[in-house]
C-alpha cells in the first residue's frame, strides 16, 4: 500500500476541520445563531417556474429574510424602530408552509386551468408565515397561522361556472371572507416539534359553482346586467323534494259540447273514439281521454268498465309519490365548505364573525329585540371535526361575487354600461373553451370613459384604442377618454389584456374617482389589481385633484401577478409613466400609522419610459394634495425604474413613519425614501432582502435638480439592506455608470442632493443596517451623496447609526457622506458606527469620503467582521483648497475594536483618526481641542497596524487637535502606534495602556510624523519592541514610559530610526524585560531618564542603542539588574549622570 505523506494527511484533517467550521458559520449566520432551527437556507435557491401542470412560486428564502429585517423595520407605534433584533420573529415563530392551490373541486372534479394555452392546474406557493399566538404565549395548543388566499388564478372556466372560492379539507382551519377587498384568509393551526412549528403543507381546493353568464352577441348591456345577480346572499338551490299527486292518465274527464260542435277525438259512453259533429238536440255529453294530470280529488273522474263510462271513486286513486333529486351538481356527499347557512342570533348574544346579507363580517353582540338573522360561512369540518356533507333539510346561500356573474364579449363593441351595471362581474372574452379574440373581437374604448360601480374584473380581453403613451400627470377630470375609474371599488384587470400595436389599453387606472370618499370613523376599503396591459399611469386613490377633495382610505394594491413573476415575465404589464399612490386629494386613513396606500408588485416593467427622476412607482403620493397617514410598499418581483417613497406628507408626520418600501425580489433602478425633489415629512423605513437594485439606495430625497430648502425631508430614514440581495449591477459597478450625480452600487444613509447645496438631500437623521447575506458593489454611507444628516430637522441635534451585521461591502463604509456631512454649528451631530460581522472589502470610515463635516462624535465599534483594508475614525478626504476642503470631525472619537467573543480580522491598519483630513476639529488652522481620540482593543487580528491619529500623504497635512488614548486589552497587534502614520499634524498628547494581548511593536509617536508628548503605560501585555517616541522620522517634545506588569523584549525610551526625543522618561515597576534603553534606537535623544522600582531586566542603558543621546539618568530604587550601563549600547553619551 502506499504510504500517505504526513503533511498531505495534516493538511486534509485541517481542510475537513476548516470546512466544518465554515459550514457551522453558514448556519450560525443564516439561522441568526439559533443553533437549535430546524430551518436551513439556502440563499441561492429559487424553484419558481411552471413544470407541467404546476405553477411554483418558490418565496422561501424572500419570506424568511423578509421576516428577518422585520425584525429591525417594524414599529408598533407607528414610530422610528430602535434600531436593535426586537426578535418579533425568531425562527421559533415562523413556520415553513408550502401552500397548494388545486383547480379540481373534490365535490364535483370540475378542472380549471391558468388559460387556454397555460395549462396548469396546480399552483404550489413554499413561504415562511408568522406564528400567531392567539394572545397566550406560554401555550402552543391554540397557535395558528394566517394564510391570504390567493385571487382566482384559473381563467379558462369550467363550463359555464363560476369561482366561489378556496376551501380545505385540512382539519381545524377556518376560512374568512373580507368583503372589504373581496380578500379570504385561512386560520390554519399548527404543531411544534421541540419548541419549533412542524412544517405544514396544506392544500385547497377551488369551488366552482353554476355562474350566471350573459354573452353580448345576444344582449345590450342592459339585459346583460339583468341576467346577473346583485352583490348579496343568494339562495342555491340543492336539493328537490316534492310528493307527486298520482298521475289520472288514461282516465277520463265527462265533458259537455252544443249541437253541431265537432266531437272528433271524444269518447262515447261505451268508449268509442268519435268523429263528425254532435247531432243530438240537446248536445251531447261525451267523455275526454287523460294524457297525463296530477290527481285533484275535486275533480271528477270516469273509468271505462265492462264498456260502459263508469265514475270513479277518489277514494279508490293511489296516494302521492315522494320524489326527490340533487340539483346544480350537487350530491349526497357534497361537502358545503365555502357555502353559508342561515341563522338567528339571539338578542345580545355575539355575532362576531357571522355575516350580514351583503357578505359584511359582523362584530359585536346582536342588537336586535327579535334576534339578528345572519349568515355563517361554512368550513369542510364543523366544530366537532365532523364533515360538512349537505343537509336537505338546510337552505344553503352563496354570497355573489364578480367571479360569479359572466359577461362573455363574443363580438366588437364600442359602448359602456351605465350606472345599471351596478353589480359585480367578470368581463372575459374567453369562456367554454373559446377564445373570441381569436377571431378579432375587440372592446374599443378609444372613445369611452370606463366607470366602475362594483366589483369588477376584466380578463383575457383586447383593448384597442389608438393613443400612445404620455408623460402627464392623470386629470381632475371624472370624464376622461380611455380613463379607467375604480371609484372606490374592488377592481382587477386580469392577465390576458392584449392592445393594439403599441397603443394604450387605458391611459389611465384610478383606483378612486377624482372624488372625496370616506369619512372619520368610516375609512374605504378597497382593492386594486393590474396584472396585465399596457398604461402611462397608475394611481390608488385620486388623479391631480389637488386639495379639492377629502378621502378617508386604506387602499391596497397589486401590480403583476404570480404567475408572471414565477416565469420572469415583465413584459405582459407595462406602464410607460408612473404609478403613484394617489396624485391628489387631501387623504386621511383611520390613523396616522395606518397605512392609506399598501401595494404589493409581482411583475411588469414600471417606468419603462424612463423618462426622468419621477418616473416609476411613487409609494405615496405626487402633484398635489396632502397625506396624513402612512404609506406602504412591498416589491416581489419585476421591473422598476425609480421607486420613490414621495411627498405630500403632512407637517403633522414629522415624528412618524410615513413609509415603507420593503424589496423581496425583482429589479429596481434606484430607490429613494423620500421625494423627487419636494421638501416632505416623516420616517422613511426602507428594507431591501432580496433582488437587485442596478443603481443605489437613498434613504432620503433626490433633489439633484432642487434649489433652497427642496430635497428635505423633516424625519429620519431608517434602512435594512440584508437577506440575499444585491446593491449595484455588475455591469454599473464595472463601468462606473451614475444616476443623477450619484455612484452606483451605494447605500445612502439620507438623500442624494446637489452639488453645493448642503440641506438637499437632508434627512433629521440616519440609521443603516445591513445583514444577512447581501451584497452591496460599492460603499455604504451614513449621510448623503451631497446632503448632509439633520442640518434641516429644526433640532439642534441629530444622529446617524451604521449597523453592519453581516453581508458583503465591496467598498466602503462611512459614517458620514459621500460629498458631505452630518450636522452644521448650530446642529450636533453624533455618528455611531457598529460592526458585529459580515465583509467590507475596503476602509471604515467615522467620517464623510470626499468632502464634509462631522459636527459632533465620532463613535465606533467594530466586533466583529473582516475589513479588508484599514479602519478610520474620521474621514477619508483631505484639505486641498478652500473648495476641495476635504474632511473633518469636530469632536471625540471613540473606537473601539473587539471584544472577548468576537474577533474581527483587519487587513491593514486601524486609525483613531482620518486618512487625509483632519479631526477634533473644522478648520485647517486647529487650536488644542478638549475633545480628542479614544480607542480600545480587544480580541482582534490586525495584520497591518494601529494608529492613534491620521495616515496623511503627500501633499496632505492631516490634523488632529486633542489627545490620543488607546487601550489594549486583547488581540493580536504588528504594529501600534500613539500618533499619525505617514504624514500630519498633532496638536495633543498620545497615552497608550497595554493592558493584554500581543504586540510585535509600539510606538508612543507616529510613523514618520511628529509628536508631542507620548505616555506609554505597560500594564500586562506582550511587547516585542517598545520605542517611547516615533518610528522614521518626527520629533517628540518627551515620552514617558510607565513598566507595571507584563513584557517587552526591549523598551526605548525615544524614536526608533529618525527624528529626535527632546525628553525620554522610563519608570519600572514591574514585569518583565530583557533590554532597556533611555534613547533610541538608531534616533537620538537629549535627555533621558530611567527611574527603576522593581521588575526584572537583564541590561539597562542609559542611553540609546545606536543612538547619541546628551543627558542620561538612571536611578536604581528597588531592583536587581544584572548591567547596567549609564551610556548607550553603541553610541555616545554626551553629557552622563
Amino acid at each position: 500500500m502506499k504510504k500517505i505523506n504526513k503533511a498531505y494527511l495534516n493538511i486534509f484533517i485541517l481542510s475537513v476541520f476548516f470546512l466544518i467550521l465554515i459550514a457551522f458559520a453558514v448556519r450560525f449566520v443564516l439561522t441568526l445563531g439559533d443553533l437549535n432551527s430546524p430551518y436551513i437556507i439556502d440563499i441561492d435557491q429559487d424553484l419558481s417556474g411552471v413544470y407541467d401542470n404546476l405553477v411554483v412560486v418558490d418565496d422561501r428564502n424572500r419570506d424568511y429574510f423578509y421576516y428577518k429585517g422585520l425584525n429591525y423595520t417594524e414599529s408598533s407605534n407607528g414610530l422610528l424602530p430602535s434600531g436593535t433584533n426586537q426578535n418579533i420573529y425568531p425562527d421559533s415563530k415562523l413556520v415553513d408552509t408550502t401552500v397548494i392551490y388545486n383547480s379540481t373541486d373534490l365535490n364535483t372534479s370540475f378542472k380549471g386551468y391558468v388559460s387556454l394555452t397555460e395549462l396548469q392546474d396546480e399552483y404550489e406557493y413554499n413561504k415562511f408565515y408568522p406564528v400567531n399566538d392567539n394572545g397566550t404565549p406560554a401555550t402552543y395548543t391554540d397557535d395558528y397561522i394566517v394564510i391570504e388566499l390567493i385571487e382566482n388564478p384559473y381563467t379558462n372556466r369550467p363550463t359555464d361556472k363560476g369561482f366561489n372560492g378556496w376551501y380545505t379539507s385540512y382539519e381545524g382551519v377556518e376560512i374568512s371572507y373580507d368583503n372589504n377587498y373581496y380578500l379570504r384568509y385561512a386560520k390554519v393551526p399548527i404543531t411544534y416539534d421541540s419548541g419549533y412549528p412542524e412544517v405544514l403543507e396544506i392544500e385547497f381546493n377551488a369551488s366552482w359553482i353554476s355562474a350566471k353568464v350573459a354573452m353580448m352577441s345576444s344582449h345590450s348591456w342592459t339585459s346583460a346586467f339583468n341576467v346577473l345577480d346583485s352583490k348579496q346572499m343568494t339562495e342555491i338551490d340543492t336539493f328537490y323534494e316534492a310528493w307527486v299527486p298520482y298521475d289520472m292518465a288514461g282516465y277520463f274527464h265527462q265533458v259537455y259540447i252544443s249541437r253541431n260542435q265537432s266531437q272528433a277525438g271524444y269518447y262515447d259512453v261505451n268508449g268509442v273514439l268519435l268523429s263528425g259533429r254532435c247531432r243530438t238536440q240537446g248536445g251531447c255529453v261525451l267523455y275526454q281521454l287523460i294524457t297525463s294530470e296530477p290527481f285533484d280529488p275535486l275533480s271528477t273522474y270516469y273509468e271505462l268498465l265492462g264498456g260502459v263510462m263508469t265514475l270513479v271513486n277518489n277514494g279508490t286513486i293511489p296516494p302521492p309519490t315522494n320524489v326527490s333529486y340533487y340539483l346544480n351538481d350537487f350530491d349526497a356527499t357534497y361537502n358545503m365548505a365555502g357555502f353559508y347557512r342561515q341563522v338567528t342570533i339571539p338578542n345580545g348574544n355575539s355575532i362576531s364573525g357571522y355575516y350580514n346579507s351583503t357578505g359584511v363580517i359582523q362584530t359585536g353582540n346582536c342588537g336586535t329585540w327579535g334576534g339578528c338573522i345572519l349568515y355563517e360561512l361554512i368550513n369542510y369540518y364543523d366544530s366537532l371535526g365532523v364533515e360538512e356533507t349537505i343537509d336537505t333539510s338546510v337552505t344553503y346561500y352563496y354570497m355573489v361575487t364578480r367571479d360569479t356573474n359572466i359577461i362573455v364579449l363574443n363580438t366588437t363593441y364600442t359602448t359602456i354600461w351605465g350606472t345599471g351595471g351596478n353589480k359585480p362581474f367578470t368581463f372575459t372574452s374567453v369562456h367554454n373553451g373559446t377564445d373570441y379574440r381569436s377571431s378579432g373581437v375587440y372592446w374599443n374604448v378609444a372613445s369611452l370613459i370606463i366607470r366602475i360601480y362594483n366589483d369588477v374584473n376584466i380578463e383575457n380581453m383586447y383593448i384597442r384604442t389608438t393613443s400612445n403613451v404620455n408623460n402627464t400627470a392623470p386629470s381632475s377630470s371624472t370624464s376622461s377618454y380611455r380613463y379607467l375609474y375604480g371609484n372606490w371599488n374592488n377592481v382587477r384587470i386580469g392577465r390576458g389584456i392584449t392592445r393594439n400595436g403599441n397603443y394604450v389599453n387605458f391611459e389611465t387606472i384610478l383606483g378612486g374617482g377624482n372624488n372625496s370618499i370616506g369619512s372619520r370613523g368610516n375609512t374605504k376599503k378597497y382593492r386594486l389589481i393590474v396584472e396585465s396591459g399596457r398604461y402611462s399611469s397608475f394611481s390608488l386613490g385620486n388623479g391631480s385633484v389637488g386639495t379639492s377633495y377629502t378621502n378617508y382610505i386604506e387602499a391596497k394594491g397589486i401590480y403583476g401577478n404570480d404567475y408572471d413573476r414565477a416565469t420572469s415575465n415583465n413584459s405582459n404589464l407595462q406602464l410607460y409613466y408612473c404609478a403613484s399612490g394617489t396624485w391628489g386629494g387631501r387623504v386621511y386613513a383611520s390613523s396616522n400609522s395606518a397605512r392609506i396606500v399598501d401595494l404589493i408588485v409581482k411583475s411588469g416593467d414600471f417606468g419603462y419610459g424612463e423618462y426622468d427622476y419621477t418616473t416609476g412607482i411613487y409609494v405615496g403620493g405626487r402633484q398635489g394634495g396632502t397625506h396624513y397617514a402612512a404609506r406602504a410598499a412591498k416589491i416581489e418581483g419585476g421591473v422598476i425604474y425609480n421607486l420613490i417613497g414621495g411627498p405630500l406628507s403632512d407637517s403633522s408626520m414629522s415624528n412618524y413613519n410615513d413609509s415603507y418600501i420593503s424589496m423581496v425580489g425583482g429589479q429596481v433602478g434606484v430607490i429613494i425614501g423620500g421625494a423627487g425633489t419636494t421638501a416632505t415629512y416623516g420616517n422613511r423605513i426602507i428594507q431591501v432582502t432580496g433582488g437587485l437594485v442596478n443603481y443605489s439606495v437613498f434613504g432620503g430625497s433626490n433633489g439633484y435638480q432642487g434649489t433652497g430648502s427642496d430635497g428635505t425631508v423633516i424625519g429620519s430614514s431608517f434602512m435594512y439592506i440584508g437577506g440575499n440581495s444585491t446593491i449595484g449591477s455588475d455591469y454599473n459597478v464595472a463601468n462606473n455608470i451614475t444616476i443623477y450625480g450619484a455612484e452606483s452600487g451605494s447605500v445612502f444613509g439620507i438623500g442624494n442632493g446637489r452639488s453645493g447645496y448642503s440641506s438637499i438631500g437632508s434627512s433629521s437623521s440616519s440609521n443603516v443596517i445591513i445583514g444577512n447575506s447581501t451584497t452591496i458593489k460599492r460603499n455604504v454611507y451614513g449621510g448623503g451623496n451631497f446632503g448632509a444628516v439633520g442640518i434641516s430637522s429644526g433640532s439642534n441635534t441629530t444622529s446617524t447609526n451604521i449597523t453592519i451585521n453581516g453581508g458583503t461591502i465591496e467598498g466602503s463604509v462611512y459614517g458620514g457622506g459621500n460629498n458631505n456631512g452630518a450636522g452644521n454649528a448650530t446642529v450636533t451631530a453624533t455618528v455611531n458606527i457598529e460592526v458585529n460581522g459580515g465583509e467590507i472589502a475596503e476602509a471604515i470610515y467615522g467620517g464623510s469620503n470626499t468632502l464634509g463635516s462631522i459636527y459632533g462624535d465620532v463613535n465606533l465599534s467594530v466586533i466583529g467582521g473582516t475589513i479588508g483594508d484599514s479602519i478610520y475614525g474620521g474621514g477619508k478626504g483631505g484639505y486641498q483648497n478652500t473648495t476641495a476642503y476635504g474632511t473633518y470631525v469636530r469632536d471625540e472619537i471613540n473606537i473601539i475594536i473587539g471584544d472577548t467573543d468576537s474577533i474581527p480580522i483587519v487587513t491593514n491598519n486601524i486609525y483613531g483618526g482620518s486618512a487625509y483630513g483632519s479631526v477634533n476639529t473644522i478648520s485647517q488652522t486647529p487650536t488644542l481641542s478638549t475633545n480628542g481620540i479614544n480607542m480600545t482593543i480587544g480580541n482582534v487580528k490586525i495584520l497591518g497596524s494601529v494608529f492613534g491619529g491620521n495616515k496623511g500623504a503627500v501633499g496632505y497635512t492631516p490634523r488632529v487637535a486633542g489627545n490620543i488614548e488607546i487601550t489594549v486589552n486583547d488581540g493580536t497587534i504588528p504594529n501600534l502606534f500613539g500618533g499619525n502614520d505617514l504624514s500630519g499634524t498633532l496638536l495633543g498628547d498620545s497615552t497608550l495602556y497595554l493592558n493584554d494581548g500581543t504586540i510585535t511593536n509600539v510606538y508612543g509617536g507616529g510613523n514618520q510624523v511628529q509628536a508631542n508628548t507620548t505616555n506609554i503605560f505597560l500594564q500586562g501585555s506582550n511587547v516585542g519592541s517598545m520605542y517611547g517616541g516615533s518610528n522614521q522620522s518626527g520629533d517628540v517634545d518627551e515620552s514617558n514610559i510607565t513598566l507595571s506588569s507584563g513584557n517587552c523584549t526591549t523598551v526605548y525610551g525615544g524614536n526608533n530610526v529618525g527624528g529626535e526625543t527632546e525628553i525620554t522618561n522610563i519608570t519600572v515597576n514591574g514585569g518583565t524585560y530583557t533590554t532597556i534603553y533611555g534613547g533610541g534606537n538608531l534616533a537620538p535623544s537629549v535627555t533621558t531618564n530611567i527611574i527603576v522600582n522593581g521588575g526584572s531586566s537583564t541590561t539597562i542603558y542609559g542611553g540609546g542603542k545606536i543612538a547619541a543621546v546628551d543627558t542620561t539618568n538612571v536611578t536604581l530604587n528597588a531592583a536587581t539588574i544584572p548591567t547596567v550601563y549609564g551610556g548607550g549600547e553603541n553610541a555616545d553619551v554626551t553629557v552622563s549622570s
